[in-house]
């Protein structure tokens, strides 16, 4: 797993221990770790926390300690702890994309839109191909209100991959914000007919046509909408 190896502990005086101890904490480190992979795997991210803080308690310092416990703070709802471990994993191993990704979600779930611009940022640029990165890029500065950028890079994203209805439909709550209205109920033209059964998306595009002044059919669109069961009522 890594996490016990060449420089991985920071106790130096551990260096000339006698071979046995080091075995018997080797042991202990193997148990607690494969303990806190048990718990993350069943959902127990409580224990998996506990388990990786007594770990790092021992001097461990290694890219997967840190990363596995961000996701058992991110799995107990602990944003900016879980964003401070992701990033002590990443300068151990700033080239893993998916350790990029959680510290962009983490970041979003905390309310720092800023950062998870920088943090998906960057994952677009270790795997450019991933239209879901862009995405979360794209919605990222949407949050901000970076509305150009935002839409920039959500045609990216679906000129990778158009097929996801959701797509669609963050580019145009991006457009409409922006003012393009046109332009809006076209995007949610395309989510309503990619996902027919998704009132949201229907919605959304009566919307869009109500401000268009095409009452009739942002009539028609809502009416579906609330057929579907959107705005869910109360």
């Amino acid at each position: 797993l890594g996490y016990i190896g060449p420089g991985a502990s920071s106790d130096r005086a551990s260096a000339g221990a006698d071979p046995k101890d080091k075995l018997a904490d080797y042991k202990q480190l193997s148990t607690a770790m494969q303990d806190a992979m048990i718990a993350l795997r069943t959902g127990n991210h409580a224990r998996a926390a506990q388990q990786l803080q007594g770990i790092a308690r021992r001097g461990i310092d290694s890219f997967e300690l840190h990363h596995y416990l961000g996701r058992a703070y991110a799995g107990l709802a602990r944003w900016r702890e879980a964003s401070a471990e992701y990033g002590k994993a990443l300068r151990k191993l700033p080239a893993d994309a998916e350790t990029w990704r959680a510290l962009g979600e983490a970041r979003v779930a905390s309310g720092d839109a800023a950062g998870a611009v920088d943090a998906f940022g960057k994952l677009v640029t270790l795997v450019p191909g991933d239209a879901v990165a862009r995405m979360q890029l794209g919605e990222a500065y949407r949050d901000l209100a970076r509305y150009e950028e935002a839409a920039r890079v959500i045609r990216e994203a679906l000129a990778i991959d158009p097929r996801p209805a959701q797509y669609w439909n963050s580019l145009g709550t991006v457009l409409g914000a922006s003012g393009q209205l046109g332009e809006a109920e076209r995007a949610f033209n395309e989510a309503v007919t990619r996902e027919p059964g998704n009132g949201l998306y229907a919605f959304n595009r009566g919307v869009a046509l109500e401000h268009l002044g095409r009452q009739a059919e942002a009539a028609a669109q809502k009416k579906r909408a609330a057929d579907l069961g959107y705005p869910p009522r109360r």
